[in-house]
């Protein structure tokens, strides 16, 4: 069986807000701390047309010493916010 994958990355400046968006769309919980990522992938399925998909979220650090890490989710992602 063939399972598609999409990749979505999140970017954005510190403290915005993309890991709470990521916990508020796969956990429905929001944290109340603020926990600085360095970048972390979650794995999240979603129902498209009755088909089960995986969606794969790459949480990018908004430091700019992490851009390495950075340009390497953007090669990998098909959808960004």
């Amino acid at each position: 069986m063939s399972v598609t994958s999409y990749k979505m990355v999140l970017l954005g400046d510190r403290e915005v807000g993309k890991s709470s968006l990521i916990s508020q769309f796969t956990q429905k919980k929001f944290d109340l701390y603020y926990d600085p990522t360095i970048d972390e992938i979650f794995e999240h399925w979603i129902e498209i047309d009755g088909e089960w998909r995986e969606l794969e979220l790459f949480d990018t650090a908004g430091n700019e010493e992490f851009s390495v890490m950075k340009d390497h989710f953007i090669n990998k992602g098909i959808f960004f916010i």
